[in-house]
């Protein structure tokens, strides 16, 4: 079981603007604006909900990538594909909508000097993406 503190590396998790709907629409525009590339919804509640299970999940992944970033990385290291694309979780919790994603910066140390260096700049993307509809990215 990770603790709270190890996911609180892992993961960084803001506080959506909006809710789940819009952030989720917003979230792919900007990222779209911002040159990530072919933005995917996977949308749980949708699915659950179509599967008839009770109570489903108001919890959506969009998937997203730098194919630029990604070539310099699986340069490196092609085993990190597996990793790729991003995934960004919005889910809504006590009627509050959440934007979670991976700590890439973190995660990019890891892996050597161009990894980190590729990871950093796409932390640093990833946070203009998302500057107007969470709140306190830093």
């Amino acid at each position: 079981v990770f603790s709270n503190k190890l996911l609180g590396m892992m993961f960084l998790t803001y506080k959506s603007k909006y809710d789940c709907t819009e952030t989720i629409q917003k979230i792919k525009e900007s990222g779209t604006e911002f040159g990530w590339y072919n933005p995917t919804i996977n949308n749980h509640f949708e699915i659950e909900k179509d599967l008839g299970l009770k109570d489903p999940n108001k919890v959506a992944t969009i998937s997203m990538c730098i194919p630029r970033s990604a070539y310099d990385i699986l340069k490196e290291n092609k085993k990190l594909a597996v990793m790729m694309p991003l995934q960004i979780n919005v889910y809504e919790e006590k009627n509050q909508v959440y934007v979670v994603w991976l700590n890439i910066e973190m995660m990019g140390k890891m892996f050597g000097k161009v990894t980190a260096g590729v990871m950093k700049e796409a932390a640093e993307m990833l946070r203009n993406v998302h500057k107007d509809i969470v709140e306190e990215v830093d």
